[in-house]
C-alpha cells in the first residue's frame, strides 16, 4: 500500500475577500468563513490516517493546520520551504492590472516552461519556489515513515508543487484548475515520486 500524502489550501482570509496579494508571514488571519471551511474539510477528512501536519509558517496556514489537527492531535511542524511564492513589490496590491500581470507570468511558467521568470519586481521565480519544494518533498519521501502526512500551505506555491513534482499532472492542469480555500488534493508516494490520485472532487 502506497504512502499519502495530501495538500490542502488554507482557509479565507480578509484578503482573499478583496482579493489583495498577501505573501510576506505572518499575514493574514482565518475569516469565520475560512475557520468553517477548514472545520467543513476536517469532518470530511475524519477517517484519514494522518500522522503528523506540515504547515507553512503563515498565520492562516497554521490556525488551518490547527483546526485540522482536531482529528489528530499530532505533530504540526511549521516548514519555510512551503510558504506562499513572494510578489515582491506587488505585495499588498489588489487592482486588476497586477492580476493581468500575474496571469501573464503563470502562462509563462505553464505554458512556455519559463521558469525563471519573476513573480513580480523584487519576487521569486517559480526556479526559486521550485528548488525549495523539492527540498521538502525530497525530505518528506526520505522518512523513515509509512503513515500519511497531511501538508497545509497557499495557492501558489501548491500549484507549483504540484504540478511539476507530481508525475501524472501537467503545470497546465493546476493553472486551470486553481485550488479553492481548503481544497484537498491526494496523493501517494510511488517509487519515490509523489502521483496524483484525486483533485478536489476529481479522480486522476
Amino acid at each position: 500500500m502506497h504512502r499519502k500524502v495530501y495538500f490542502m489550501r488554507h482557509g479565507e482570509t480578509e484578503d482573499n475577500v478583496i482579493s489583495r496579494l498577501s505573501t510576506k508571514p505572518p499575514g493574514p488571519s482565518l475569516t469565520s468563513l475560512g475557520r468553517k471551511q477548514a472545520e467543513d474539510l476536517r469532518v470530511q477528512i475524519v477517517d484519514k490516517d494522518i500522522s503528523l501536519i506540515y504547515s507553512s509558517p503563515l498565520t492562516r496556514a497554521i490556525e488551518t493546520a490547527e483546526i485540522m489537527n482536531q482529528n489528530y492531535n499530532v505533530n504540526i511542524i511549521q516548514d519555510h520551504r512551503i510558504s506562499e511564492l513572494l510578489v515582491g513589490d506587488n505585495e499588498g496590491r489588489n487592482d486588476q492590472a497586477v492580476f493581468d500581470e500575474l496571469d501573464t507570468v503563470w502562462k509563462e511558467w505553464s505554458l512556455k516552461n519559463n521558469l525563471g521568470m519573476l513573480a513580480g519586481p523584487n519576487g521569486e521565480t517559480a526556479e526559486q519556489v521550485l528548488s525549495r519544494c523539492r527540498s521538502f518533498i525530497e525530505d518528506l519521501i526520505a522518512k523513515d515513515d509509512s503513515e500519511s502526512v497531511l501538508v497545509v500551505a497557499h495557492s501558489g506555491v501548491l500549484q507549483l508543487l504540484l504540478g511539476h513534482l507530481c508525475t501524472n499532472l501537467e503545470p497546465i492542469f493546476c493553472y486551470d484548475n486553481w485550488l479553492r480555500n481548503c481544497q484537498l488534493v491526494e496523493t501517494e508516494i510511488r517509487d519515490n515520486q509523489l502521483y496524483c490520485t484525486k483533485w478536489g472532487d476529481t479522480l486522476c
